[in-house]
């Protein structure tokens, strides 16, 4: 027996006026009803959710109505069920599962609008014909399983056929419709990859799929695209002054791509050294921005390991760090590298933006009441940048504790926004994921991001190069950064990589 008792509306006189809504059951019912479990309930001043997560139904209540209105007893992975929410204007129930996952449920009419995941707090969302959008690499890592196929395709593979931007709002809030073709499968290359002098040998085996050009990826930078003329086993293409990995994409004539026949091709002749710039910011002048301990320090650190190791470092601190020094530097930075050649942007300090978003790197002299004159926009930053003919890898450690997300002070989601929207040949490593801290202390000789990238690179660098081909990857430098940083810090600051449209491996260090 279910009673639903409401005490929000008049005090209830006689025993008829109590009940509210009321069910029975009996142990010879047919099926075992929804509310035959322990539930959960969440509520407002309409609704009232009852969630019955070991029978994985939702039911939603109306006190108004004094009725259950809905009922969603067929959820999908329904035994995963850990939660559900009400949207602020009522219309949609999310679902929330265990695994990551959440579907978004019409209140109205009970259909399921749309389904996501969740991973490692990048967030992706579709539809059941997969149209889909996602944050910045949130579809390089969820995956699709097609029945007859053991291979899995991410979502960022069906791209130029399948991603639409704003899907949340067109979906659920009526916008315009989005006509999408049927829905195919990306097509699969196998081969081997070679290295011949100066020129990279490919032979390349469809094996299944159609095949209209193929992409040459070296570095994780797109460096050619070459057309299907027949017999795909001549592929030949010069290799970068000094690059490393090759990988190779095919793409179908809908503009699906295949999955990544990639290689190292050794060390060359060509390698030449990274140029880097190191930015740190300690004190500021404004008392309404707080000075930090150890953010110059980790910079000479971080400097110091670069140019022992025979890069060339130029780095600039507090009072030199001016806004006119910074701006001067990136842009040395970015127009000196050519195809080929590597840069690495290290900043320790405070990312600020104004009350319109505007994202801001802070200096020594920044004031919170002229940020436009006294700080230098990301934006600017970024558009030097993606002028640039190397690759460049920027290494953030932006939210300090006591700063993050507070008002005018950004989060490592609003800076990475700031510098996310360029070539592929920029890679970003944050020291945190949104909402997390960057934490310090003199037991790590200054911040616990710098401390594992040191660790990484210089002081435990065998045990990190896993391949022993000599060099750390992106992916080993990632690896080993993010186990130090969740080791030190108690698993409560976490490192992520941002990689726009990267295809393969480079080495950084």
């Amino acid at each position: 027996m279910l009673y639903i008792h409401d005490f929000a509306g008049p005090v209830p006189r006689v025993s008829e006026q109590l009940p509210q809504w009321q069910a029975f059951f009996f142990e010879n019912a047919s099926r075992p009803l929804w509310y035959d479990h322990p539930f959960d309930i969440r509520g407002n001043a309409q609704f009232v959710l009852l969630i019955a997560r070991g029978n994985g139904v939702i039911a939603l209540y109306d006190r108004k109505e004094r009725a259950l209105v809905r009922t969603f007893e067929t959820l999908p992975d329904g035994d995963l069920l850990r939660s559900a929410y009400l949207s602020a204007d009522q219309r949609f129930i999310v679902q929330e599962n265990s695994d990551g996952g959440f579907h978004i449920h019409d209140v109205m009419n009970g259909q399921l609008r749309l389904s996501g995941r969740i991973v490692d707090d990048e967030v992706a969302i579709w539809t059941e014909d997969y149209r889909f959008d996602a944050t910045a690499d949130a579809a390089n890592l969820i995956d699709l399983a097609f029945a007859g196929r053991s291979r899995q395709y991410s979502l960022d593979r069906f791209a130029a056929t399948r991603r639409i931007d704003g899907l949340l709002q067109a979906v659920l809030y009526e916008g315009p419709a989005v006509n999408v073709p049927s829905m195919q499968i990306p097509p699969d290359i196998a081969g081997s990859i070679t290295l011949a002098g100066d020129q990279i040998e490919a032979a390349i085996d469809v094996v299944s799929g159609s095949v209209t050009t193929l992409s040459v990826f070296q570095d994780g930078v797109l460096t050619d695209i070459v057309p299907r003329e027949g017999s795909l086993d001549g592929l030949r293409v010069p290799r970068l002054p000094g690059a490393r990995w090759v990988s190779i994409v095919a793409t179908n004539a809908q503009g699906l791509a295949s999955n990544a026949q990639s290689a190292d091709l050794g060390p060359s002749e060509n390698d030449r050294p990274s140029q880097a710039l190191i930015v740190a910011v300690n004190t500021y002048n404004d008392s309404e921005i707080p000075s930090l301990d150890f953010a110059l320090r980790d910079g000479g650190r971080f400097g110091e390991a670069l140019a022992e190791a025979g890069n060339e470092v130029t780095y600039l601190g507090n009072l030199n760090a001016s806004v006119e020094a910074i701006r001067d530097a990136v842009a040395t930075l970015a127009g000196g590298l050519t195809p080929g050649e590597q840069g690495i942007l290290y900043f320790a300090g405070h990312g600020v933006q104004d009350p319109s978003g505007a994202l801001y790197l802070a200096t020594s002299e920044t004031r919170l009441d002229d940020l436009p004159g006294t700080a230098l926009a990301f934006d600017e930053i970024s558009r030097l940048l993606a002028e640039t003919e190397g690759r460049i890898t920027i290494l953030l450690d932006t939210c300090h504790s006591g700063a993050a997300g507070q008002g005018t002070f950004a989060t490592m989601d609003d800076v990475v926004r700031g510098l996310s929207e360029v070539p592929s040949n920029l890679t970003i490593l944050a020291a945190s994921k949104s909402g997390e801290l960057s934490w310090e202390g003199s037991e790590f000789g200054g911040g616990v991001f710098t401390y594992a990238l040191l660790s990484v690179i210089s002081s435990d660098r065998e045990e990190h190069d896993l391949d022993r081909n000599g060099r750390i990857e992106a992916s080993e430098l990632v690896q080993g950064v993010r186990s130090i940083v969740a080791a030190a810090s108690g698993d409560r600051q976490t490192p992520w990589l941002m990689s726009s449209r990267m295809v393969g491996d480079y080495a950084v260090f």
